[in-house]
C-alpha cells in the first residue's frame, strides 16, 4: 500500500498554493506530484469560475475534481464536465444587487453564470476583470440576468468594502451569505454553500472519510473548509484570527503545500509506529 493512499488533500489557490501573485513555487509542484505518485488524491478549492480556473491552474497537477465557485460546483478538468452544481435562484439576490448598486455606485458588481460573467456597473475596472480571466457582459438591469447565479462579487477599495460588507449583512437575507475572499473582494453565495460543503460532497464522491481529508487555506472563504477537514493547515501569511483552526506552516511564497505534504507524511509514519 502506498503511503498516501486514501488521503485527499485540497488546497486554496491565492495565498496558499500560489507564491507571489499567481506564480507556482516549484517546491509545491514537486510535492504534489510526489503526493499523487504515492497514492494521494489532490485538487484545488477556489472561488474562481471554470474559465478562470482552467487558465490559472492549468499547470497545477491534480487527479480528482476541483471545488469551484467557493463550493457551488465540482468540476472535472480531465473530462471538462460539471459533476455537481448548486446556484443562487432566489429573487432576494436581485434585490440585494439593486440595493447595493444604488447605495454604493462606486463599487463594481459582477454576477457569475457557469461560463459567463455579467457586470452590472459601468466602471468595471481592468485589474479585477483580468484576475477573473473572463470577458464581462455589461448588463445594468439585473432582471435580465437569468438564474442560476453561482455567486455575486463586489470589488473595490478595502475601506469601502468593509462598509459594503456591513450593509450586506444588515440586510439579513436568510438564504444568502456574504464573505470576504480578499481585502478588495466580497462574495455573495447561497447560505448553504461554502468550500466546506464542497469538500464534504467531493469526499463522499471519492469515498474518502472526512478523517482522511487535509485542507490548506489562508482567508475567510476557506474557514468552513478548514473547520470541516479532518486535518487543517494554514500558511504563515493567513489571517491571524483563523490560525487557531489548524497547523501553521511556512509562508505561501516558500511552498506551503510542500510543507503540508511533509507534515502529512510525518503523521502517517508516526501512526505506523
Amino acid at each position: 500500500m502506498k503511503i498516501f493512499e486514501g488521503c485527499l488533500l485540497v488546497s486554496d489557490l491565492d495565498g496558499s498554493f500560489f507564491g507571489s501573485g499567481t506564480s507556482l513555487p516549484q517546491r509545491n509542484l514537486d510535492a504534489v506530484r510526489y503526493f499523487m505518485d504515492n497514492g494521494g488524491l489532490f485538487t484545488i478549492a477556489t472561488g474562481r469560475s471554470i474559465t478562470a480556473a482552467k487558465k490559472i491552474a492549468k499547470d497545477i497537477p491534480k487527479n480528482v475534481p476541483a471545488i469551484l465557485f467557493n463550493g457551488a460546483m465540482l468540476y472535472d478538468f480531465a473530462s471538462d464536465r460539471v459533476l455537481y452544481d448548486v446556484g443562487i435562484e432566489t429573487p432576494n439576490a436581485k434585490n440585494l444587487v439593486v440595493q447595493t448598486n444604488k447605495q454604493f455606485p462606486q463599487t463594481q458588481c459582477v454576477i457569475f453564470h457557469e461560463r459567463k460573467l455579467y457586470c452590472t456597473t459601468h466602471d468595471y475596472q481592468t485589474p479585477i476583470a483580468d484576475s477573473l480571466c473572463m470577458k464581462s457582459i455589461y448588463e445594468p438591469d439585473v432582471e435580465k440576468i437569468a438564474f442560476p447565479w453561482y455567486k455575486v462579487l463586489f470589488g473595490g477599495k478595502p475601506d469601502e468594502l468593509l462598509t459594503v460588507l456591513d450593509f450586506l449583512r444588515d440586510m439579513k437575507i436568510p438564504d444568502l451569505v456574504c464573505l470576504q475572499s480578499s481585502s478588495v473582494l466580497l462574495e455573495v453565495l447561497r447560505s448553504d454553500v461554502n468550500k466546506g460543503t464542497g469538500l464534504v460532497r467531493l469526499a463522499q464522491m471519492l469515498q474518502v472519510p472526512l478523517c482522511n481529508t487535509f485542507a490548506l487555506g489562508d482567508y475567510y472563504n476557506d474557514e468552513q473548509m478548514l473547520k470541516t477537514a479532518g486535518h487543517s493547515f494554514l500558511p504563515q501569511n493567513a489571517v491571524e484570527d483563523l490560525k487557531h483552526l489548524g497547523i501553521v506552516v511556512c509562508d505561501h511564497t516558500l511552498g506551503a503545500v510542500a510543507d503540508v505534504v511533509e507534515r502529512i507524511e510525518q503523521m502517517l509514519e508516526s501512526e505506523k509506529k
